[in-house]
């Protein structure tokens, strides 16, 4: 478990390849050492994409369900294999509908850029999904935007 979690925030940090260079430094023989750089590098790369993916989506979010959104979801599932594609689309769906949910709330101010501070938190900061969803509870939306503003979004 400790080696998943230290690839995860390996996998999480800009200066990557440094990282990466490093971690696999601390392999025995050079056929791990490549291994592990390897693993690391499609990591590395699955979450970048996860992240364009999810932009993809979001950029066409409004307060009700497109059909163009949700064909997109079904050609993201396409790119994975038989056995991760049911998961990838109830996961894209999921945050789909819980983005068109926060366009829809009366009073919020902040809409769907929640959802994308919590993906960015979850995928770029190495938080646990259960502490990314409870990090925007009891904070103001200013200081949410604050946080937001710096990160692009």
């Amino acid at each position: 478990m400790a080696g998943k979690r230290l690839r995860l925030k390996i996998c999480t940090k800009l200066k990557v390849s440094a990282s990466i260079k490093h971690f696999c430094k601390k392999s025995t023989t050079t056929q791990s050492r490549k291994t592990t750089y390897v693993i690391l590098q499609k990591i590395i790369h699955e979450t970048k994409f996860i992240m364009t993916l999810f932009y993809l989506i979001y950029q066409q979010i409004t307060k009700n369900i497109d059909t163009n959104v949700l064909a997109l979801i079904d050609s993201i599932t396409n790119t994975y294999n038989e056995n991760d594609k049911i998961i990838v689309e109830q996961w894209f769906t999921v945050i789909y509908a819980g983005m068109i949910a926060e366009e829809n709330k009366r009073f919020s101010i902040l809409k769907k850029r929640v959802k994308r501070l919590g993906m960015h938190q979850v995928l770029k900061l190495n938080m646990s999904a259960k502490d990314a969803a409870k990090f925007s509870y009891e904070k103001k939306w200013k200081e949410l935007d604050e946080i937001m503003k710096p990160l692009g979004f």
